[in-house]
């Protein structure tokens, strides 16, 4: 059996040594059961009460977080964003 991939990509050859099984079910039983789903997850809050420091006529302050350096800072925008 031949392998697609270069010999740069040898860390891929064990995975092609083994057969893989797919496990899929039935994509859905209906339209009703996929507003189900999706309204678990579309229908959210943007912005959490909490995070929200300061909100008048002209802008809204809000903390939020940088997760690729862990710091946490506020940040503001106006009512034409």
């Amino acid at each position: 059996m031949q392998t697609p991939f270069d010999a740069d990509q040898k860390h891929l050859h064990p995975l092609y040594r083994r057969p893989w099984v797919v496990y899929a079910v039935k994509p859905t039983t209906g339209p009703k059961h996929v507003v189900e789903y999706l309204g678990r997850y579309v229908n959210r809050v943007a912005i959490a009460n909490s995070r929200i420091k300061k909100a008048d006529d002209q802008k809204v302050v809000f903390s939020w977080k940088d997760y690729r350096t862990g710091k946490k800072a506020d940040m503001s925008n106006n009512q034409k964003q």
